[in-house]
């Protein structure tokens, strides 16, 4: 535990480098590992080739099968980092919900692949964050003051977790993140650390002294990483944060304490 809270130092990120971290974040845990299996299996796939070629007279063959498997590499990795940018909610700069499926595949073929290792692989966990007393800065102040406080909140959520996690924006004020290699207790100290840093005042005026002040809900979930879709996983999260709304709003609550129903 004293390692994971040691990974969990706050980084200074501008929100203009917002973008370009969360990116380096997916790229890690979900497309890059589709990425490399990829090029490993190419190369695999043409050591013999590349072996024969090399003892024979012709060795200028090897070196062209071998830059273009790296051309080819390149051109899959510059596929992945499109698909990721279309995927990116306009607002906030986040990836959308269709990052959570990509970067839970990726985790599961890496759990998956070190299964027979004799080190203990953490599976990870999941947060569902609602944002409490949202609605009333929307009607109070528009809703162009309500944009730049979820992009607050946005910023502030990628400073309180590492660069592998990955944080995606479901829609309205609803976010969820990811944290690869952890459990959920390790999820809970996580969600405390995001929720904390929601709750700070936001400046939401030119004039010194007006802000607003936002809570969040937030239910933690261990991965189960036998199931193939990671909304099942997202589902026990939201079962974890309707008791916190249940029971008062404004708190964090692991899944695995739910009761029994």
């Amino acid at each position: 535990m004293a390692e994971f809270n040691q990974e969990y130092r706050s980084p200074e990120i501008s929100f203009t480098e917002l973008p370009s971290a969360q990116a380096n974040a997916v790229f890690d845990y979900a497309d890059q590992l589709l990425f490399y299996d990829a090029v490993a299996q190419g190369i695999r796939a043409i050591h013999p080739l590349v072996e024969a070629y090399s003892s024979s007279e012709n060795k200028n063959a090897a070196h062209v099968i071998l830059a273009y498997e790296r051309r080819a590499a390149e051109e899959k990795k510059q596929t992945l980092i499109t698909t990721h940018e279309a995927m990116r909610d306009s607002l906030t700069g986040l990836p959308d919900r269709r990052i959570l499926q990509i970067t839970y595949d990726g985790l599961r073929q890496e759990f998956h692949r070190r299964q027979n290792d004799s080190v203990e692989h953490k599976p990870g966990s999941v947060l569902f964050i609602d944002l409490d007393h949202f609605k009333p800065i929307n009607d109070s102040h528009g809703h162009n003051v309500g944009d730049m406080v979820l992009q607050v909140v946005a910023k502030r959520m990628l400073e309180s977790v590492r660069e592998r996690d990955v944080v995606a924006r479901l829609g309205g004020d609803e976010f969820i993140i990811i944290l690869p290699r952890s459990t959920s207790s390790e999820g809970v100290l996580v969600a405390q650390k995001v929720r904390q840093r929601i709750a700070e005042p936001i400046a939401i005026g030119t004039e010194a002294g007006i802000s607003a002040t936002i809570d969040a809900s937030i239910g933690v979930a261990e991965l189960d990483l036998s199931k193939s879709d990671v909304y099942e996983n997202v589902a026990e999260a939201d079962r974890a944060l309707y008791y916190v709304k249940r029971h008062g709003r404004g708190g964090v609550f692991d899944g695995a304490s739910l009761p029994e129903e």
